[in-house]
């Protein structure tokens, strides 16, 4: 998938315009599909734009919240 500037930009405006500190489970964001939303969110964790904690269990691939 390419990475996509713009949606960069949307996600981290969203969390800088949050009043909480609190556990995003999913984020949705209008004119993106779900999966490339959490691709970028991947990538952005990767690259250190993002604090996450990665979850494993049984049924799921690691995923982050």
């Amino acid at each position: 998938m390419k990475r996509n500037f713009d949606l960069i930009v949307k996600i981290l405006e969203h969390f800088e315009q949050r009043d909480e500190v609190s556990v995003v489970k999913t984020l949705s964001l209008d004119d993106y599909e779900d999966k490339a939303v959490d691709y970028h969110l991947r990538r952005m964790y990767e690259g250190g734009l993002l604090d996450a904690e990665t979850v494993t269990s049984s049924t799921t691939e690691t995923r982050l919240i």
